[in-house]
């Protein structure tokens, strides 16, 4: 079956849009977003809007896969409330697809900069340990200076 926008009632009262395909078992549902309506003092007034269903920003694929049997009916859509779905599920994932980029430029960011301090302490240490390395060697050459001044004469303590 080719995808179709449709909304799909799910037994949790919960209506969801987006381009559904459908199997023997389950409804594929690509870019879903949850319908929200309201009437208000009477039926001539109406609000309605799609929010996101899915966490889009911890996900790689938009993409659900709903059982037939959380779903009470599958309904189709007016062309004007189609409509409306593309232009706000396009307009999110390209701000999506923005904020994935500007956050991993971020994240390298952050790598380069974890990777130069990392550099920068195991240049501190190594310079550290150098310097005690050095001392340790300067004492151990005043030690030995030391031994061969000795007179080897007894001394008492």
């Amino acid at each position: 079956m080719t995808p179709l926008v449709a909304i799909l009632r799910l037994t949790t009262g919960e209506d969801i849009i987006g381009l559904v395909s459908e199997t023997e078992a389950e409804y594929q549902v690509v870019n879903p977003f949850k319908v929200i309506f309201r009437r208000f003092n009477n039926k001539n007034n109406v609000g309605l809007m799609v929010v996101p269903w899915l966490l889009d920003e911890l996900l790689d694929e938009h993409t659900t896969v709903i059982s037939k049997s959380q779903v009470v009916c599958v309904m189709t859509p007016k062309k004007e409330f189609v409509d409306y779905y593309h232009r706000t599920s396009d307009d999110y994932y390209m701000r999506l697809i923005n904020l994935d980029s500007t956050f991993r430029n971020q994240l390298s960011n952050l790598e380069r900069r974890s990777l130069d301090i990392e550099s920068s302490f195991r240049d501190m240490m190594n310079n550290y340990y150098s310097s005690k390395s050095n001392w340790a060697d300067e004492v151990r050459r005043q030690d030995e200076d030391d031994e061969d001044e000795d007179d080897d004469s007894p001394t008492f303590h």
